[in-house]
């Protein structure tokens, strides 16, 4: 597992841990690091590090216990960006059985 902690005492540092044992953490930030995501071949963690790698409107907000962004299947990054407070995220589970449900009244002469 991959984890970010400040177990040094010295700031937030990425580590990874064998699971479900966990009798030894690596430690595999050099200079500090947050919000780290296995990359989908398993091989690869990304992280945020102190260190500006991405410009253009992509500060993540602090930390709230989950990565802000995501890594592809293909390697590319799925970055999530601040919205402004007016706005709200909507939900709907089921969506598709619904709007079938839609169609099929419309259809009905």
């Amino acid at each position: 597992m991959v984890y970010a902690s400040d177990e040094a005492g010295a700031g937030l540092d990425v580590y990874v841990r064998a699971f479900p044992d966990g009798a030894v953490a690596y430690r595999i930030s050099e200079s500090g690091g947050q919000q780290p995501v296995w990359a989908r071949d398993g091989e690869s963690v990304y992280y945020v590090p102190r260190d500006t790698v991405i410009r253009g409107g992509f500060d993540l907000p602090p930390f709230r216990g989950h990565a802000d962004y995501d890594v592809m299947s293909d390697g590319r990054l799925v970055l999530m960006r601040p919205t402004e407070s007016a706005q709200r995220l909507v939900v709907t589970f089921g969506w598709l059985a619904a709007l079938r449900a839609e169609w099929a009244k419309s259809a009905r002469p």
